[in-house]
């Protein structure tokens, strides 16, 4: 399960830099460093599906790694491929539908003025700040989203492995302690 997950984050890391780096090189060798509004909607969608993608992933790995350590006898049967695959497809299919919501409230926005923005990487708040209507709604719904995607899997992450290191100060053995340690 180790290195389906790895397999993912590869993926993704490969993605990370098919989003940024072609207006990255544009601008480079153009000197236009200028991005559309719809090109930054583009970049900042697929920037923040694969952060968030990597976020709950990350998770599921210090998951995968708490059932291995601390239930090591269940991990075979909790820990299934249909498990991962479930683990990770969540993961995608929720980052996917959240930004797709994001952006979708941002393209409602009315936009005044020069739709462009002058840096090759996109930002929420570049876009926010060239609307001339409330976005009220999309600084909430950005907030109760990005806490959500931040905290909840922090606190996955910090959870398992509170229960790895009780687990393993348990151990009595040194060795014992250093193999358990190791899987981490």
């Amino acid at each position: 399960p180790m290195y389906f997950f790895l397999g993912n984050l590869s993926c993704l890391e490969i993605c990370y830099t098919s989003t940024i780096l072609p207006r990255m090189l544009a601008s480079f060798l153009t000197g236009d460093r200028t991005v559309s509004v719809t090109g930054c909607m583009v970049q900042f969608y697929w920037f923040n599906v694969l952060l968030t993608v990597e976020c709950y992933l990350l998770a599921s790995m210090s998951y995968d790694r708490y059932l291995a350590i601390c239930k090591p006898l269940h991990y075979a049967t909790l820990m299934n491929v249909r498990f991962c695959m479930q683990l990770a497809a969540g993961s995608w299919l929720s980052s996917f539908i959240i930004l797709a919501m994001i952006i979708y409230l941002v393209s409602q926005l009315a936009f005044c003025g020069p739709n462009e923005i002058d840096h090759f990487l996109c930002d929420l708040t570049q876009m926010i700040n060239l609307s001339c209507s409330d976005t009220g709604l999309v600084n909430l719904v950005t907030l109760i989203f990005s806490s959500t995607n931040i905290i909840l899997p922090f606190l996955l992450t910090l959870t398992s492995y509170a229960y790895i290191i009780s687990t393993i100060l348990r151990i009595s053995s040194t060795t014992g302690k250093q193999k358990a340690f190791s899987t981490c």
